[in-house]
């Protein structure tokens, strides 16, 4: 689970440097967790759940397989309808 941490707090530096976000507070907020619990992930006391990383993909269309590992790309590509 710690790799995992890792990448979605990959994905909070991303979106800084994309300027969709300016700090962590705002990320916190927008997937419905405390920033307290935010700095628990980053001192490794516990774990982003399969909930927040679900609610990653609803809100900044975060790419669940980049977080496990499995995908390269860090977001989700949306595909045109044709």
């Amino acid at each position: 689970m710690e790799e995992v941490d890792e990448r979605v707090l990959a994905f909070v530096e991303a979106l800084k440097g994309v300027g969709t976000i300016e700090f962590d507070s705002q990320f916190s907020e927008a997937i419905g967790m405390q920033k307290q619990n935010l700095n628990n992930i980053k001192n490794k006391i516990t774990h982003f759940t399969v909930k927040h990383i679900n609610t990653i993909r609803k809100v900044y269309n975060g790419n669940p397989n980049w977080f496990f590992g499995v995908e390269k790309n860090m977001f989700l590509i949306v595909k045109p309808k044709q």
